[in-house]
């Protein structure tokens, strides 16, 4: 059985282009039909043109709309949506959430709040910020960085957890499960609850963060912290607030995209195992070779894993920055009449720079991700890999923050030893050094001297 199609909820105002395409982006991730909502009380011929002229002129260029995904439905926007949710038996509803005075309240940002509060369906909120969670390349990859399943510990989080891990399986992204304990919850309790959740649902997280405080503002922070663009929340009332009070809260902080999800939702979750059965089969082909490098590799130490994590993350979260300022500086082009697609390098590496002035070593290559790396190189040129410009006696200064130009690509085997990058970032060589290089912005981020040495190769 197919799952149903993505639901893009749609007003026609300002975040109607970043809905439509990552909309567009999980319906292709899932192999799932996309439709195209909008609640009007006119139904006629021109309002559904003048919705998919919108749909051909700010959705991404990569979907061919038509008049096919196109609904236009009636009545109360909170309420349409929901019905059309169940109707379609929709995997996803994609919507947006912008910022209101108390008098407009009444329009499709305040009615995230409404459609939260009574979901059946799993919703996806972006928010107004300058960031996207995925990319519509020749294919469809998710770009969040780390997944934050927030649970709350008074509350079953079965379906949760397995969404969250779906995405994260999705995305090849680390997943992260996080609680803001009570004050008569120990940090140990917290912790250990977390395991058990995860144990009992054979979810395998990356790291278990327990915290103190403004449950919304502790999830935002750690949003920050982890380099995470997507939450993944349950959705339950409590005696202070409605379902979905908090996810709407951390939206309102401008810091990451929210998953919705209803718990206790049978309909939904079998919707979910079936997308997660759909994953392509690169999917389970880049499970078995990590599954045979792990065994390879079985005398590394856990410390080993912990530092290449550790430096994924890193990298994750440079890239998160990466294209955060590449939409910033496509937005001031489109004002100014330009190309918003064109960026030049200098352009784009002036506003990373800006960002993160600190040029320091080992930001990436830290003491442990660097023993790690180099250990890695020094196994495979055992074994007879070509480590080309990496094997040298001789180091060439490269400054950090500065041009990446004249370095080379590291060879194929050197490339398969290393960490996965995000395609923001590139491993480079130039006699005897190894370069993390963003070669869009021409800029060396970070290097690591002298990663294999004579003495230790032979």
């Amino acid at each position: 059985m197919n799952a149903g199609p993505v639901i893009a909820a749609i007003d026609l105002g300002p975040l109607t282009p970043r809905v439509l395409y990552h909309a567009a982006a999980f319906a292709r991730l899932f192999g799932a039909p996309l439709e195209v909502l909008h609640v009007n009380g006119d139904t006629s011929r021109d309002t559904r043109e003048r919705v998919l002229n919108a749909c051909v002129q700010l959705g991404p260029y990569q979907v061919d709309f038509d008049d096919g995904q196109v609904a236009i439905r009636t009545g109360h926007v909170s309420d349409a949506i929901a019905r059309e949710a169940i109707a379609s038996d929709a995997a996803l509803v994609v919507m947006g959430s912008r910022r209101h005075s108390a008098v407009a309240k009444f329009t499709l940002g305040s009615t995230s709040e409404a459609v939260l509060r009574n979901a059946t369906t799993v919703v996806l909120l972006v928010p107004p910020i300058d960031m996207d969670i995925v990319s519509i390349g020749d294919r469809v990859s998710l770009t969040s960085g780390a997944v934050i399943a927030a649970v709350d510990l008074a509350e079953e989080s079965g379906e949760q957890l397995q969404m969250a891990a779906a995405i994260a399986q999705l995305g090849a992204q680390p997943l992260l499960l996080m609680t803001v304990a009570k004050s008569r919850v120990t940090d140990h309790q917290a912790s250990e609850d977390l395991r058990e959740r995860a144990h009992r649902m054979t979810v395998k997280p990356h790291s278990l963060i327990v915290r103190r405080g403004s449950v919304a503002k502790e999830i935002s922070r750690c949003a920050v912290v982890e380099g995470s663009g997507l939450v993944v929340m349950g959705l339950r009332a409590t005696p202070r607030c409605q379902p979905g009070g908090i996810a709407s809260a951390v939206l309102k902080t401008d810091r990451a995209f929210v998953l919705a999800v209803p718990n206790r939702r049978a309909k939904a979750v079998e919707t979910w195992r079936r997308i997660i059965r759909r994953l392509p089969m690169i999917a389970a082909s880049a499970a078995l070779i990590a599954l045979a490098s792990a065994r390879s590799a079985a005398q590394s130490s856990f410390a080993d894993v912990d530092a290449i994590v550790a430096f994924q993350r890193a990298a994750d979260s440079y890239a998160f920055l990466h294209r955060q300022v590449e939409r910033r500086l496509g937005q001031v082009h489109r004002r100014a009449g330009l190309e918003p697609d064109v960026i030049e390098s200098v352009e784009l590496a002036k506003g990373i720079l800006a960002e993160r002035p600190t040029t320091s070593p080992g930001q990436f290559f830290t003491p442990t991700a660097a023993a790690a790396i180099s250990a890695r190189l020094v196994a495979v040129l055992r074994a007879g890999c070509d480590a080309g410009e990496l094997y040298s006696g001789t180091w060439h200064v490269v400054r950090i923050g500065g041009s990446a130009q004249g370095t080379r690509p590291v060879t194929e085997c050197v490339a398969a030893a290393l960490p996965r990058l995000p395609p923001e970032l590139a491993f480079r060589s130039v006699a005897g050094v190894l370069i993390l290089a963003d070669m869009h912005a021409d800029v060396a981020v970070d290097v690591l001297h002298g990663p294999l040495s004579f003495t230790s190769t032979r």
